[in-house]
C-alpha cells in the first residue's frame, strides 16, 4: 500500500492532530489509522501481522480509514477501511493502481475510487464524501479486500479539510458495504471478529478466523423476510447483489 498518505499525513501533523479527545466515531466517519509505531506493545501484538495473530497489515496504517460498522455509540471496535493512493501522483501521471506492476495481481473490480480519481469503468459509480474533499482527489480509492477490525484507541482525527470532520456521503457507504459484502473474501470473518472485540474475546479468539472461507460463507445472513433480491449488476462479478442494506448495519453485525 502506497505510503503517500501516511507520508503526508506525518510530515505535517498539525493538519490531522492527533486529538486524542473521545470522540464519538459514528458509521461513515473518516479517520487517521495511526502509524505502528505509536501503537502499544499490546496493541501490536493484538493487531498486527507477523507480531501475534491480529489480520491487520502494517502497510494500511497510517492511513486516513472509513468507519464500516460500528456495534454501538459505547463500542470499542470498529470495521474499518483504508483510502490510499497507492503510490499514485504527479510522478507516474495519477496512474491507477490496478494499472501499476505491483498491483497487477489483484482484481481491477476490487478497487473503488472517490469523486475525481479514475474509475475501473463507467458501470462502477464513484464514491463521495459528504461535503468536503480528499487532500489527494486524484489518487483517492479503496480496495475492497483490505478490510479490519480495530479499536478506536488507535483512531484519531484526520481533518485536512480545514478542521472538518469528513464523512463518506450515506449513499456511497451503503453502496460500498454491499459491494465489499459480495467482493471481500474476509467480509462475515471480520463481522465475527468485531462481535467477539466487543464481547471482549482475547486477542487470539477474535483473529483465529482470519484464513479464507467458500465464498458461500462470506455473506451475512439476509434480514428477516428480505424483498426479492435485484438482478445482479454485471460489474459485481459474483453471484448476485443482496436488497438494499439499512444505512446502520450495527442491527446486522451484531447478529
Amino acid at each position: 500500500m502506497s505510503s503517500s498518505y501516511q507520508t503526508a499525513a506525518n510530515g505535517k501533523a498539525a493538519h490531522w492532530g492527533p486529538s486524542r479527545t473521545q470522540i464519538q466515531w459514528r458509521e461513515g466517519d473518516i479517520a487517521f489509522l495511526l502509524p505502528a509505531g505509536q501503537y502499544s506493545p499490546s496493541d501490536r501484538l493484538a493487531l498486527l501481522k507477523g507480531h501475534g495473530k491480529g489480520h491487520l497489515d502494517e502497510k494500511a496504517t497510517g492511513h486516513p480509514i472509513i468507519i464500516l460498522c460500528r456495534l454501538s455509540e459505547k463500542s470499542d471496535h470498529v470495521l474499518a477501511t483504508t483510502v490510499s493512493a497507492y503510490s499514485s501522483g504527479p510522478g507516474n501521471n495519477f496512474l491507477a493502481p490496478w494499472k501499476q506492476t505491483y498491483h497487477r495481481s489483484k482484481n481491477p473490480l476490487d478497487f473503488l475510487s472517490f469523486e475525481g480519481s479514475e474509475r475501473v469503468n463507467n458501470k462502477i459509480p464513484a464514491l463521495h464524501l459528504e461535503g468536503g474533499s480528499w487532500a489527494k482527489p486524484k489518487t483517492s480509492w479503496v480496495y475492497s479486500q483490505s478490510i479490519f477490525v480495530v479499536p478506536v484507541s488507535v483512531l484519531c482525527r484526520y481533518n485536512k479539510a480545514c478542521g472538518k470532520q469528513l464523512r463518506v456521503r450515506p449513499d456511497s457507504l451503503d453502496f460500498l458495504r454491499r459491494h465489499m459484502e459480495q467482493r471481500c473474501r474476509t467480509w462475515a470473518i471480520r463481522q465475527r471478529d468485531l462481535r467477539a472485540a466487543e464481547q471482549g474475546a482475547p486477542p487470539a479468539q477474535f483473529a483465529s478466523a482470519s484464513s479464507w472461507r467458500a465464498p458461500s460463507q462470506t455473506t451475512l445472513p439476509p434480514p428477516p423476510n428480505p424483498p426479492a433480491p435485484a438482478a445482479p449488476p454485471t460489474w459485481l462479478g459474483a453471484a448476485g447483489a443482496g436488497p438494499a442494506q439499512s444505512k446502520s448495519w450495527a442491527s446486522i453485525a451484531a447478529k
